[in-house]
């Protein structure tokens, strides 16, 4: 039967154990090579929230601006709209039996078309000016934390 040594480093001494024929513990202090320095854990690192700077002139200005822009399209989808109404209706009165359309009437609905669909798109333009120009009137809270090595900080600004 052979013998087998077992080395643990157990607070600071070195026990070796040596297990087979004969029982015996030995203890005794470890080299000074053999001891293993652990530093210490680095603290956590500091988290703060910086809530982003919002100009609120310059927002209000480009909700003004887009609510202007969509009014425009608006307006000029609207009398796009009513031209191709009228082309249609005099392109379809014009209507003879041996033509299914006149030319009139498909510029008329071609027009009716197109106004549509700048009509739609003014209203998006409209609808986000009128939103940009509600936040940059009412600017909400936010709400700050930091993790400081002696406990967090939370910090909660509000406009009114």
């Amino acid at each position: 039967m052979g013998c087998r040594s077992l080395v643990l480093i157990v607070a600071g001494l070195l026990v070796t154990r040596t297990v087979g024929a004969e029982e015996a513990v030995v203890v005794e202090t470890p080299p000074p090579s053999a001891v293993i320095v652990v530093p210490a854990p680095p603290s956590p690192p500091t988290v703060v929230f910086v809530p982003p700077q919002i100009d609120t002139e310059d927002l209000e200005r480009r909700g003004r601006q887009k609510k202007r822009i969509g009014g425009i399209l608006i307006g000029t989808g609207s009398a796009a709209m009513v031209l191709g109404i009228v082309a249609t209706a005099i392109g379809g009165a014009l209507d003879s039996p041996e033509r299914s359309y006149t030319p009139l009437w498909a510029i008329g609905a071609v027009t009716l078309g197109a106004g549509a669909a700048v009509v739609m798109t003014g209203i998006g333009y409209y609808l986000v000016g009128g939103v940009q120009m509600q936040q940059a009137r009412r600017i909400p809270g936010y709400l700050s934390l930091a993790s400081l090595p002696s406990g967090a900080l939370a910090s909660w600004h509000l406009t009114f």
